[in-house]
């Protein structure tokens, strides 16, 4: 912790569907706990509005993740974030 990996690790992400080829939208969705997800507003991640939901895509992940997480006594929330983002 506080040695900056999971910050890089975030950042070569984004940089990454950034620099896809073909990309159809620059949205980007996370699925994290609920107990770190103001960590990622750094890298512009916020809240979904309501009108908005996840990619349908993400179904599968969503199911498996809210099992998961309800075993650890957490809670799943997803965040959106715009691929342009730059630090």
């Amino acid at each position: 912790r506080k040695q900056g990996i999971g910050s890089e690790l975030v950042k070569k992400l984004v940089e990454k569907h950034t620099n896809a080829k073909g990309r159809p939208f620059s949205t980007i969705y996370l699925l994290t706990l609920k107990s770190t997800m103001d960590w990622y507003q750094q890298f512009g991640f916020g809240l979904l509005p309501d009108d908005d939901a996840p990619p349908q895509q993400m179904n599968l992940e969503i199911v498996a993740g809210n099992l998961i997480t309800k075993a650890m006594g957490e809670e799943l929330v997803c965040r959106r974030g715009l691929s342009s983002y730059e630090r």
